[in-house]
């Protein structure tokens, strides 16, 4: 995987993709602390909370520089992210790319009642 990621970085400076498969949800501590029996709606359809991790696992897995930002809100008001992957070594690509992003769009605005 690490080759393939490679390879695409010769081509390419960032992979723009996902923070999560869904918006923000709300925090669901039940189940004793057993995450993965949780469930939260994506798609009308109820989903383990872990399922959400596929987007991180891109970077994380092959110890790629990730930095996320923010890409606005739902609807209802609930933000949503964007992760900006680098090539190894390239950690500050990620985060001049995050900058002028925030310069160009705004940053990061708690939805209400989490200011």
């Amino acid at each position: 995987m690490r080759l393939k990621f490679n390879a695409f970085f010769k081509d390419y400076d960032i992979l723009l993709c996902p923070v999560a498969a869904s918006a923000a949800f709300p925090h669901d501590h039940s189940h004793e602390g057993r995450r993965w029996r949780r469930r939260i709606p994506l798609n009308s359809k109820p989903v383990a909370p872990t399922d959400q991790l596929f987007w991180a696992g891109y970077s994380g897995l092959v110890y790629l520089p990730s930095t996320v930002g923010p890409a606005g809100l739902t609807r209802s008001g609930l933000p949503v992210g964007y992760q900006a992957i680098t090539a190894q070594g390239r950690d500050k690509t990620s985060l001049a790319f995050a900058k002028f992003t925030e310069q160009a769009f705004g940053g990061f605005s708690p939805p209400p009642g989490y200011e």
